[in-house]
């Protein structure tokens, strides 16, 4: 196959493993989250953030630079083994030493039991790393969605069974670790290798400057996407923490998946057209284009239908969810549009460029929560709806700058996207203050309002800017349709 190819079988089979994926884990979630109480997803967010930390650590930030690297020999990739070994092993230990240190100091003593088992998953994972970045550096995406999809579906169902048989947030701990070992497994038996460990740095070398700075920006990255919890697990207690959790959690699904789509497809996509700078940068702005008229309208829209949508899905006892929720859901369209910049920095070979954006954006969300954490659940939403705009708009500017590329040529792509989804959030919310809405279901007042929403969207882009309406549409249709559109993707097919 040509890139071209690729990249549109990437992302057809790539969006329709996420799709699937998330239906198992929403389908598993509506069932368990109304069997578990907010202090069982308040320990694992707790938890989460240290144990999340520790797995951008297990890599190593080795596995983009393997995907990334054109020549790779068995004895690097033995070393290579090794070296997650020792790594993850270390994880393991460091987090079953610090657990009971985490749960005095959150003043939870289940974390004291949880945090240990929890600590087995980096063992687990370490196999897994070289066979993954493999399928991924050779475009093997149907693979990789067959392993994604089966995950998802074996880590929902063994939720669900055990918070069925009453095993409360062990549920979440047992499905977690029988998930990942499914996942390892799958891998192994797609690439049919697995590399004996060997531990020495020799050959491996080589990854020493990339894999240090793309480590050190997972780092800044984990504070980023995780102070907002941290603060307020320690201000407002484990309840309160596991409210925001879940609302921050529903807010993010569209980031996390929509950006794992783009991010798996376009880090192997752009490493092949490193060297010729200008088709980079028409395929980049092309695709944030597309990026940003899907992510307005879904990160509107669910502000917009936030009520009925969260009184469906959770059920009374988790209203205090809505109105976070609601607010957090403003900022993902650019929080989405942000995640687009690791991958196209990473193949051009300018981690510091990124790390640099990392801090950047760390410092000026910190500087908002601590102004609006005052606020309690509310403030911290609205420290993050207000810092995603001022902090795409800056990092996208410096590394435009960088690059030599006009801002403005990045920049205004949002600029009609956010136009149209205002007109369709007003919309909206206008309908649902109609008298009818008082009175009849959530399921009914969604049946309704969401096409209406979609309809005023389509029709305030075609009517702003038809030539990108349009573009939009080719686009779609050519993932769908596996049809090729006509992008700056398609040209040099000898690529």
């Amino acid at each position: 196959m040509t890139l071209r190819q690729n990249v549109i079988s990437g992302l057809r089979w790539t969006a329709a493993a996420r799709a699937i994926s998330q239906l198992f884990a929403w389908l598993g979630t509506i069932f368990v989250i109304r069997i578990l109480s907010p202090d069982d997803y308040g320990i694992i967010a707790i938890g989460g953030f240290f144990i999340l930390y520790l797995l951008l650590l297990s890599e190593g930030g080795l596995s983009d630079a393997l995907v990334r690297e054109k020549n790779l020999t068995d004895g690097v990739l033995h070393e290579v083994q090794g070296i997650l070994l020792a790594i993850n092993s270390f994880c393991c230990l460091a987090l079953i030493a610090a657990s009971p240190f985490i749960a005095n100091y959150f003043d939870e003593p289940r974390l004291r039991q949880v945090l240990p088992v929890f600590a087995i998953q980096f063992l687990i994972i370490s196999v897994g790393v070289i066979p993954q970045a493999q399928l991924t550096r050779e475009m093997r995406f149907k693979e990789l969605s067959t392993i994604s999809i089966s995950q998802a579906a074996f880590t929902s169902a063994t939720t669900l069974i055990f918070a069925l048989l009453g095993f409360g947030v062990w549920s979440l701990v047992i499905s977690n670790l029988a998930g990942l070992t499914l996942k390892s497994v799958m891998l192994l038996n797609g690439t049919r290798k697995f590399y004996r460990p060997v531990f020495r740095f020799k050959e491996a070398r080589i990854f020493t400057a990339f894999s240090g700075y793309v480590l050190l920006d997972r780092t800044v990255w984990h504070f980023l996407a995780n102070i907002d919890a941290l603060l307020v697990g320690k201000l407002l207690g484990t309840t309160a923490t596991g409210t925001y959790a879940v609302a921050q959690n529903l807010a993010s699904i569209p980031i996390s998946k929509v950006a794992g789509v783009l991010s798996q497809v376009a880090l192997p996509a752009f490493s092949h057209i490193q060297d010729q700078k200008e088709r980079v940068q028409g395929s980049y702005v092309l695709a944030l284009r597309c990026v940003a008229m899907l992510a307005f309208p879904v990160g509107f829209g669910l502000a917009a239908v936030a009520v009925p949508l969260l009184d469906l899905v959770l059920g009374d006892k988790w209203k205090g969810v809505q109105l976070v929720f609601q607010i957090l859901a403003f900022s993902i369209p650019f929080r989405l549009m942000s995640s687009f910049d690791s991958p196209l920095l990473l193949a051009l070979g300018l981690p510091k460029v990124l790390l640099q954006n990392r801090i950047i954006s760390l410092i000026l969300l910190v500087i908002g929560l601590i102004l609006a954490s005052r606020w309690g659940l509310v403030g911290v939403a609205i420290a993050w709806s207000t810092s995603a705009p001022v902090i795409w708009l800056l990092t996208s500017a410096r590394f435009c700058r960088i690059l030599g590329w006009s801002a403005w040529s990045v920049l205004s792509v949002a600029l009609v996207p956010f136009l149209a989804a205002t007109v369709m959030f007003l919309s909206i919310t206008a309908l649902q203050r109609l008298p009818m809405f008082g009175q009849i279901p959530s399921i009914v007042s969604l049946a309704v309002v969401i096409p209406c929403g979609a309809a005023m969207y389509a029709g305030a882009l075609f009517l702003i800017q038809k030539n990108q309406f349009l573009e939009a549409v080719a686009m779609v249709r050519g993932v769908l349709t596996k049809r090729t559109p006509s992008t700056t993707l398609s040209t040099s097919e000898s690529q």
